[in-house]
C-alpha cells in the first residue's frame, strides 16, 4: 500500500512510520509546500495547480492532503480521486453556539477562509465525492465521508517511560495567549498555587518556543498537566487539543477544561472520572490539590489513559481505518 503525504508537517509521514517502518508492504511519498529550516531536501510543491497535477499523476492508494494558503484541492481532481483522496481539516471555526455539533454543522457548509487556508468550497460539497478526516471535532464517523479522527503524532517523542522520573508535580505547556489561560493562572496566583507555563510548540513572547522532543519530555516529567481548550475566538469556540492525546501517551494525568469535546453522540475519546478530569474555574484549585495529595488516584487514571490510547488509537488502528474507508459508499 502507497500513500502520498502533500502536507505543510512532518507528524502525518512520522505517524505512517510508526505504524509500518518495519513493513515493506507500505511506503509513503511526501509533498511539502516550502523547505523547512534544518530540515533534509524535500520536494517542494509552489501553487495549487500543481498540487492538483501531482495527486492526479502520481500513484498510491490513498493520499492525505492538508491544505494551506492557496495550496488547495480543486473539486474537479476529487471527483476524479473519489474516495481514495482524504483531506485533513485541523480546526473547525464557527462559533455560533455553545453547541459544538451546530458549529459544526454551520463550519461545514461554509467556504473555508480561514486562518491559514483560502478554500472556497466547502466540505459539505467536497464530501460528496472525497473524504474528510477531522481532528477537532466528534467521533469516529460525523457524517458520511466525514471521519472524527485524533491528529498525527510521532510517537518516537510522545511515548510513557517508567524510567523518566515524574519531578514536576503539575505543569502546563502551550502558549499564553487565549483568555481563558489567563484567567486560570490569575486564579493560581491567587491561590499560591505554583503552576509553571513551561512553553509550546509556537513561539510567543509569553512563553518559551520548544522543539517538538522538549515538548514531549516535560509531559514525561509530570505528574499532573494541564489543557485548555477555549480558542481566542471566543469562548464558543473550542477545540478537541493534542494535549489529552500527549498526556496519555506519556503517562501523565490530563486536568482539561470543556470536557465536552471529547464527548460526542458516537461515543467518548476518554472517559471523564477514569482516564482523565475535567475542571472549572470554581474546583481547579481544589482539583489540582487533590490530585497532588493522591497521587495513587492520579498515577492510576494516568496509566489507565495510557493504555487506552495504546489500544484504541496507535498507528497502525488508525491507518488501517482510513486505509479501510478508501471503499465505503
Amino acid at each position: 500500500m502507497k500513500a502520498l503525504i502533500i502536507s505543510p508537517y512532518g507528524f502525518t509521514c512520522q505517524w505512517f512510520n510508526n505504524a509500518f517502518k518495519d513493513d515493506p508492504n507500505y511506503s509513503f511519498v511526501h509533498y511539502w509546500y516550502r523547505q523547512e529550516p534544518d530540515a533534509p531536501i524535500h520536494p517542494i510543491i509552489k501553487s495549487a495547480k500543481e498540487l492538483n497535477e501531482i495527486l492526479l499523476r502520481e500513484e498510491f492508494d490513498i493520499a492525505i492532503v492538508t491544505e494551506e494558503h492557496h495550496w488547495i484541492v480543486y473539486l474537479d481532481t476529487a471527483k476524479k480521486l473519489g474516495k481514495k483522496l482524504f483531506i485533513m481539516q485541523w480546526d473547525t471555526p464557527c462559533a455560533i453556539s455553545s453547541n459544538l455539533y451546530v458549529n459544526f454543522r454551520t463550519a461545514i457548509k461554509q467556504p473555508r477562509k480561514w486562518g491559514l487556508l483560502d478554500q472556497p468550497v466547502p466540505v459539505a460539497e467536497f464530501a460528496q465525492y472525497c473524504n474528510f478526516l477531522v481532528t477537532d471535532y466528534g467521533f469516529g464517523e460525523v457524517y458520511p465521508n466525514i471521519y472524527a479522527v485524533m491528529g498525527p503524532m510521532n510517537l518516537d517523542w510522545y511515548y510513557y517511560d517508567e524510567n523518566i522520573a515524574r519531578d514536576i508535580e503539575v505543569s502546563f505547556c502551550g502558549t499564553m495567549y487565549i483568555p481563558e489561560r489567563f484567567r486560570y493562572f490569575e486564579i493560581f496566583q491567587k491561590a499560591n498555587l505554583n503552576v509553571p507555563i513551561l512553553g509550546g510548540l509556537h513561539g510567543h513572547k509569553y512563553s518559551q518556543n520548544l522543539t517538538a522532543p522538549d515538548y514531549a519530555r516535560i509531559f514525561q516529567r509530570s505528574k499532573i498537566t494541564l489543557g485548555f481548550t477555549e480558542s481566542i475566538f471566543g469562548p464558543n469556540w473550542r477545540t478537541r487539543k493534542d494535549k489529552m492525546y500527549v498526556s496519555a501517551a506519556c503517562g501523565s494525568l490530563a486536568l482539561l477544561t470543556h470536557p465536552e469535546t471529547l464527548k460526542h453522540r458516537n461515543g467518548n475519546w476518554f472517559e471523564e472520572g477514569v482516564h482523565f478530569d475535567s475542571i472549572n474555574e470554581s474546583n481547579a484549585v481544589d482539583k489540582i490539590i487533590y490530585y497532588m495529595e493522591n497521587q495513587d488516584k492520579a498515577r492510576s487514571m494516568a496509566m489507565a489513559a495510557h493504555n487506552h490510547f495504546m489500544e484504541n488509537y496507535n498507528p497502525k488502528k488508525w491507518w488501517a481505518e482510513v486505509f479501510s474507508r478508501v471503499n465505503d459508499k
